[in-house]
This record gives C-alpha cells, sequence and structure tokens, in this order.
C-alpha cells in the first residue's frame, strides 16, 4: 500500500478518475473479478472499472461476509486523514470544476 499523501498534493495531481472515484464511490467490476476457493472460505476480487482499486470480499460458502473487505489502492489515491464529509465536498467540487472546463 503507498503512502498516503497531503489533500492539496491529491487535488494538484491525480487523475480525473481518482476524482471520480473520491467523489462518487467506485464502480466495482464483477465481469473481471477474481474468485479464490479454499474450502468454506470464498475470496472475492473485484477491480473498480475507473481507477483501478481492488476490494476484496471474504465470504463463506453461504455467500455472507465473514470478514472486513479489503482494498488495496494505486500510488497517489490515499489521502492523509482519510475522506470526511467535508474532504468529500471540496474533491467533488474540484471535479466539476475540471469537467466544467473540458
Amino acid at each position: 500500500m503507498s503512502k498516503p499523501i497531503k489533500l492539496t498534493e491529491f487535488l494538484d495531481r491525480a487523475p480525473i478518475q481518482f476524482l471520480e472515484c473520491r467523489a462518487l464511490q467506485h464502480s466495482w467490476d464483477s465481469n473481471k473479478g477474481d474468485v479464490v476457493r479454499d474450502g468454506a472460505r470464498i475470496e472475492w476480487t473485484l477491480p473498480c472499472d475507473r481507477c483501478g482499486a481492488k476490494k476484496t470480499f471474504v465470504l463463506n460458502r453461504k455467500g455472507q461476509i465473514i470478514k472486513s473487505s479489503r482494498y488495496s489502492y494505486a500510488k497517489g489515491y490515499s489521502i492523509e486523514g482519510g475522506t470526511s464529509k467535508q474532504v468529500r465536498g471540496v474533491i467533488r467540487l474540484t471535479l466539476l470544476e475540471v469537467l466544467e472546463d473540458d
């Protein structure tokens, strides 16, 4: 996992796909997912179509989630302090500015 960066650096350098995922949430693609079965345990990993993040669900044989999901992100995606409502709002406004400039 890459080291989190400051919000100002994220806003200055992030590709539009990172802004979209931070503002609108990920677009998980179940058609490109990987499944690993190990006895009664199933790990289902899905990639995000936009930013390349990966989310892994850990399920039992009934399909119930038995462990918190794991995430892996590209370098430059993680922000110091995480994304509060206020931070997500700043990211949404930044994305709108980028989209309106195009």
